[in-house]
């Protein structure tokens, strides 16, 4: 057996150096892109759900006959200045010093359709103004919140309900869910 040339030595030499480095290089990436995509799935699973605004989920469903009585005169400490429409659309408002009430909504034909209904409004609203997601709240339902310097926007269904809800500031809009019992 014959040894090779020392030129032909150091060029089998060089290729399995540059062979060695850069499976090397490729191996640190790939268990870099492991670690990174297992870290991302270990972080969601350890994210806590944000919780409903104003307890929606657990609210009771209406069961009325009549939409007017889905709105009493007074929900303290609002007063109601003005209601129109039937249980397909009615609108309501409510007042309490400076700060103000828009109530819209429906008793809509089925459980997506109310739900469309607030992807209706989000849509409208655009990305850039979301403050928080568009989520499904389990299957019956999802809702939209937001606050800006003008207002307070809360939409949301349950089953076939619908309501969109805009107060004159976070606190109000706060002050009426308290009061509002769905």
């Amino acid at each position: 057996m014959t040894t090779p040339p020392p030129d032909q030595e150091l060029e089998q030499s060089t290729r399995l150096m540059v062979f060695a480095v850069v499976s090397s290089v490729l191996m640190v990436i790939a268990i870099g892109i492991i670690i990174y995509v297992l870290g991302m799935f270990v972080t969601q699973l350890n994210r806590r759900p944000e919780p409903m605004p104003f307890n929606i989920l657990n609210r009771p469903l209406p069961t009325v006959d009549r939409a007017a009585q889905l709105f009493p005169d007074r929900l303290p400490p609002f007063q109601r200045t003005r209601f129109t429409g039937t249980l397909p659309n009615f609108a309501a408002e409510y007042a309490a010093g400076n700060d103000v009430i828009r109530i819209r909504g429906s008793q809509a034909v089925s459980l997506a359709a109310a739900q469309g209904q607030v992807f209706i409004v989000a849509d409208q609203l655009g990305l850039a103004n979301r403050a928080q997601l568009l989520e499904p709240a389990k299957l019956d339902g999802a809702y939209y919140y937001t606050v800006s310097q003008a207002e307070a926007l809360l939409v949301y269904s349950r089953q076939r309900w619908f309501f969109e809800i805009r107060a004159t500031s976070e606190a109000a809009l706060a002050a009426f869910m308290s009061a509002f019992p769905y």
